[in-house]
Formats: C-alpha cells, structure tokens, sequence
C-alpha cells in the first residue's frame, strides 16, 4: 500500500493548483465513501484516503464533523486506523457533533492485523548519573541497578506542596505500571496502636526520616485501607478515629525501601526519578487524567484499539447512548479503565482490561427514582490484575445505578471483590471467577448491600473458585452484606471458597440450585438486625429506615416493583425474613448454619442435597464432571448450560483447566 507524504510540487503554482484540486476530488469521493484513514506515516494536508492517509486523529475529527453535518447518508462512517502508538499529551475528547445516526453509527477502528495504541505516557530522556547523597541511601543491592532520570516536577504532577500518591503521574516499563518503592515488599508488616493513641511500626522511624514517604494500611478497619503522607498527615497517626487494633500497613515511597526491580522513587528537591528497571528501557510515565472522553454522543463504535498509561481513567463515557467499545485494550489506568455515567445502551464488548489501579469497569447509570434501567452491558471481557493500589472497596466491575447487565466475562487476580453492585435490577449471570479477594477480608467476589431498597439484582449461573486465602472463613463466594435483600442468587458453582454465600440479616433473598464444592461453610444467613447491627436499622443518618424515607415520591413505585419492601417499615423490620434457599448441593463442603437469633420458621429450607462423600481422593469436580453428576442434575435441570460459562475463545476457563484445592494459596 503506497504511501506519499509531504508530496512536493515545486515552483509552478499551476501544478500547485492542478494537484489540490486533484486532492480535494479524492477527499469528496472518500467522503461520499464514507470511508476514511489515519496513519502515522501520513500528513494532514492528504485527502486521508487509504494511499494518502491523515496523520492525526484530530484530523479526521475535523472532516467528519464537517461530512456528518453536511451529509443526508445513512451509511456508516468509518476511520480506519492503522498501526503503531498514538501519544496523546491531552484526552481524545468526542461530543455531540461527533455522533453517527441511529442505526448507523460512526466507527473508528484498527486497520485488520495492525495493532494500534493510543498512549498517554511519554517517555524519559537519557539516564543521568544519580548524587552521591541519594545513592548512599539506597539499598545495597539496589545501588548498582538503579538508573536516575531528570524530570520536572509539573511532569511527575507533584510540584503542590499537598501532592499525594493517587496524583502522582504513574510510571511503566514495557506499558505495565512500576510501583513506589516499598517495605514489605509483598507481604504487610503489623502496627498497633499505643494507649497515648500514637501508631506504632518498625518502619514508621525510617518513613518519619524519608519525609516525603507515606503509609499504606488499614489503619481504622481490616478491610478498608488508606495512604498517609508523612509530610502532610502526621496528625493521622495520633488521631482519635475509629482504629484497627492490629493494623496490617506498608511504608511507601522512601529510597531506603527501592530494593527490587519494578521499584522507583521521585526526589523532588533534585528533580529525579530513581528506577529499578527490568530491562534497558527508559521509564514512561503518564501524562493524562484520561485517553478517551465521550460526552452527550450517541451512535458511535470503537474497535480493536488498544488504550494504555494514564493517571486516572481509561475511557469515559458520560450522558451518551449506543456506543460501543469492542474488542478493545485497555492497560496501565492509575485508576479506572472504563467508567460509564449515566447514558444508555452502553456495550463493552471482548475487550482485555488489565492492570487497573482500582476499578476495571465502573458504572454510574440508571435512574433510581424511576427505576428506568441503563441497560449499559460488559460481556465477554477478560479483566484481571485490578486492584493494584487501592484494595479495598476495589472491583473489576462496579455497578450502580439501575440494570446493568455483566454476562460471560472472565475475571481474575484482583485484590477485593470481582464485582460490586449497588442499586436495582443488574444481572450478573455466566461469569467466571477465580482468585480474587486476594487482599482484602470481610467481602466477598460478589458483594453487594446496606440497603433494603436496592433489590432486584439477579446472580446466575456463575462460576466462582479460589477466592481470598486457603481457610479464610471471612472472604465470601457472595456475600450480601449487611441486609442486603430481594436478591436472586441462583444455580451458580462455587468452589474453594472459606464460606461460598453468606446471607448477613437481609430479607426475602432466594438461594436457589446452587452447587457448593470444597468450602468449609456451604451457606451462613444470620439475623444481625436482631443483634449487633441493630442500631442500622433506625439510627443515623444512613439507617436503613432512614433510606427508605429518602425513597420520598418513588415510594409507590417502589412499593410495587418489590411487594416486599413495605413490610420492612414494620417493627419487625430487624428480622431477616422471607429468605428460600432451595435445592442448593454441598459437595464436600460444610453445612448450612444459621445463626441462633433466626425465627424457628426462618429461612424456608426445602430439598438442599449433601452429595455423597467420594469414599476415594477428592475429586476435582470440574464443570464437566458436575453436568452429568447425577446428585447435581436431580436439583439442577440445564446444567450443560454452564458450559457457556465466561467469555467466548477464553484459555481461563476452569472447564478445561481446573485448579485443584491444593494448588491454593
């Protein structure tokens, strides 16, 4: 395929002439096409056909705007982008006036065996030699592998005195984010607090030396976690807040800890990046809040591009409606890979999202006072390493708001729940889920709760396994925490879970047909609202009576969706009623324990199966195996149907390669 660039036509403006007209022509035919090219080899004064392609996206913004305002056409527009790395120094920001037309959308996407990559992240210059001062505090081991880099403070996005970790820009070798240097460096160390209220750790003197370090831990609960800068939250650590007794932290962020590969440390009074490069590769480090922002569009496609390192978001798509993001990439995001908020018909499609600093997907959408779903869908994607700074309340997929839909998406290796959902009438259903929880505690893969209104969430035929740490009672299969209520939790297999579904005092929850294999609690359903949660049910200002009160003109609507719903404004709004769990099988796993404060009549209870104990070695009790157990099949009617479960051409799937109990953690 020919390419010309920077064609020159001499002195003779005739032959200038004659050649942009010449150039304009192909442009309006290209234009009628509907078809047009960008290319890193190109030029923006080509006609941006398929042998004189535009050299900018921004280019080919411009004359799309100007041919869909110009034209009647139905027919799609697409940009075909071919291969190499597009750095972005700002957000590749689409409106309104970039919209295609119902039915016929406007496309921008890869050139077919080409890849593309629109980057965020700019590269170092050449290494310089690291002060004798700062190189006599680094580790031994780490003194003759780090390699120092001049860059400014405005670059790193540190120049304000009250800078902090999640604004720093990020830094990756080979397009994966390198981390702050640390200690420990993979496990935590343990901290407590004095009876004066004053933090205790052997590595907070070194953190107090190195003043512009900082803790990483769950300093007021186990299961959620902050950063304190030394520099500037010093009262922190004397403060009178809520506190774990033992509090599992990290130092950050201090050269005295950079004593690995895949470690860096920014000096800001010498205006230097210290690194512990894997290769011979310079540092990138990002240099945007985001790559692509859509906002008030509708009837667009984005396909087969791959979106890398940026400080905070991957994409964002806000108030918009038919887009769809299909086999695409998104890796090395500070914070969230794709966030959508509000909008409609929302599709994100075969798409890698990887190494996401706390959300992969997060979902704000659907309206909850009309209860008028988004019906916005994530399927088929394969998201994992998420997590990666902030654990805990992180998730591979968030979702509130009102019907969103996640369908046979694989997710793994992440440090807290696989998906989060708060809100009314999402569908989860055909997901495989292995190794997450891998951080945090008191969650579950699937978590949701501390809301009687939030109902209508449907968990279907999921495959959940190795979740959290071997033993570990408090990390949960499902968990629906904290009166969670009217959720469908149904025909989903979960295995090698410390407690496969946990129940904690909601109401008229229905556990159905689910099959539980080599967990130590099969089901938990307590009544905490009778106990120690009591005070959630009328006191504070988030009490759950409280909230239904907030449901103010929606209450009628409400109350007729979920019939239920009103009898909680009864005294008896305490009680966990209303709860079915039924047909549900353990295999190898232990019972289904109830919490002595439960009514004799609560939950209903009908035909839940203990398999058979295997009189030989444990089995590994695949999918394949499970569909035609016969146990399995008297209580599940379609169980090949999960052989459908997670995302299309998927090599994870735990079908074809299980992952026996002892192989755990």
């Amino acid at each position: 395929m020919p390419v010309v660039r920077n064609v020159r036509y001499g002195r003779n403006s005739a032959l200038k002439s004659i050649a942009a007209t010449l150039l304009c022509l192909a442009g309006d035919s290209m234009s009628h096409a509907g078809q047009w090219h960008v290319a890193l080899t190109g030029d923006d004064t080509n006609p941006g056909t398929e042998a004189l392609p535009w050299r900018t996206l921004e280019r080919a913004q411009q004359a799309v705007r100007q041919h869909l305002a110009n034209s009647t056409s139905d027919e799609p527009n697409t940009i075909w982008i071919h291969g190499g790395e597009y750095q972005r120094s700002s957000c590749w920001t689409f409106g309104l006036q970039d919209s295609g037309r119902p039915g016929s959308p406007t496309i921008w996407r890869a050139v077919p065996g080409e890849e593309v990559v629109i980057s965020g992240a700019t590269t170092s210059s050449d290494p310089v030699t690291i002060p004798h001062e700062l190189l006599s505090r680094l580790p031994v081991s780490a003194q003759s592998n780090a390699t120092g880099w001049l860059v400014p403070r405005e670059t790193m996005n540190c120049a304000s005195a009250s800078w902090r970790e999640d604004t720093f820009a990020k830094v990756a070798a080979d397009s994966i984010f390198m981390r702050p240097a640390r200690t420990p460096n993979e496990q935590w160390a343990d901290g407590s607090w004095s009876h004066e209220g004053h933090f205790q750790s052997d590595i907070l003197p070194t953190a107090l030396h190195a003043s512009e370090a900082w803790l990483h831990g769950f300093f007021a609960a186990p299961w959620a976690d902050s950063r304190l800068a030394i520099g500037i939250d010093q009262d922190e650590l004397t403060s009178e807040a809520n506190r774990n007794e033992i509090v599992r932290h990290r130092g950050v962020h201090a050269i005295e800890f950079l004593d690995q590969v895949g470690e860096w440390y920014y000096d800001r009074d010498h205006e230097l990046l210290i690194t512990w490069m894997p290769d011979d590769a310079a540092p990138a480090i990002t240099q945007t809040d985001a790559l692509l922002a859509v906002y008030d569009a509708h009837d667009l496609h984005f396909s087969h591009l791959t979106f890398q390192q940026s400080t905070h978001i991957g994409i964002e798509l806000v108030r918009s409606h038919h887009i769809e993001l299909e086999g695409c990439t998104v890796r090395g995001v500070g914070d969230t890979g794709v966030h959508l908020y509000g909008g409609s018909e929302i599709h994100v499609t075969e798409c890698d999202i990887e190494h996401m600093g706390r959300y992969a997907v997060r979902v704000e959408a659907g309206d909850r006072t009309t209860l008028v779903p988004c019906q916005h869908t994530i399927s088929h994607c394969r998201i994992h390493d998420f997590g990666r700074s902030r654990i805990g309340f992180s998730a591979a997929i968030y979702l509130a708001g009102v019907g969103s839909t996640v369908a046979n998406c694989g997710i793994w290796d992440g440090s807290d729940a696989a998906i989060r959902i708060d809100g009314n009438d999402h569908q989860v259903v055909f997901n495989e889920i292995r190794n997450v929880c891998k951080e945090s505690v008191d969650t579950g893969a699937i978590y949701l709760g501390h809301d009687w209104t939030e109902r209508g969430n449907v968990i279907r035929r999921n495959l959940i396994s190795d979740v959290g740490h071997s033993g570990m009672l408090d990390v949960m299969g499902i968990y629906l925490d904290d009166f969670a209520s009217g959720t469908v939790i149904e025909e989903n297999v979960i295995r090698n879970v410390g407690r496969a579904i946990a129940v904690g005092g909601g109401r008229d929850n229905q556990v159905s047909g689910n099959v539980i294999v080599n967990c130590p609690v099969g089901i938990q359903l307590d009544s905490r609202g009778q106990t120690w949660a009591a005070e959630r049910i009328d006191q504070g200002d988030d009490s759950l009576k409280g909230l239904l009160q907030e449901l103010g003109a929606s209450r009628s609507l409400y109350m007729k969706r979920y019939p239920e719903l009103e009898a909680c404004e009864s005294d008896s709004a305490g009680r966990a009623i209303g709860n079915r769990l039924e047909r549900n099988v353990l295999i190898e796993s232990g019972g289904i324990a109830l919490d002595e404060s439960l009514d004799a009549s609560e939950p209903s209870m009908v035909n839940n199966l203990r398999h058979p104990q295997s009189p030989n070695e444990k089995s590994v009790w695949n999918l394949e195996q499970l569909t035609k157990d016969s146990t399995v099949r008297s209580v599940v009617q379609d169980t090949e149907s999960w052989l459908s479960i997670g995302p299309r051409s998927s090599a994870t799937q735990l079908i074809s390669n299980p992952v026996p109990a002892s192989t755990r953690e």
